[in-house]
């Protein structure tokens, strides 16, 4: 496995709660109020990865990793 797939493996793990977190707020609030909030979320992993990702500072977080796995996610919301 290349360096950028067990990155986005630990990301995609550490982040599951996270993840877990938005798919149960999907249908508690409006469509366009849900998006803002995921986008919130991922802004706020960008600025503040210690925060979600263990040992990952903002200095080292691979920020266009974080970025694809959200983009994923709204992918995979929008299916549902």
């Amino acid at each position: 496995m290349n360096e950028l797939k067990e990155i986005a493996v630990k990301y995609r793990r550490e982040l599951n709660p996270v993840m877990e977190m938005l798919v149960h707020n999907r249908y508690s609030m409006p469509h366009q109020q849900w998006h803002e909030f995921v986008k919130r979320t991922e802004q706020s992993i960008i600025k503040n990865p210690d925060q979600y990702l263990f040992g990952i500072s903002e200095r080292t977080l691979n920020e266009s990793i974080v970025q694809e796995l959200f983009n994923e996610f709204i992918k995979s919301m929008n299916g549902r």
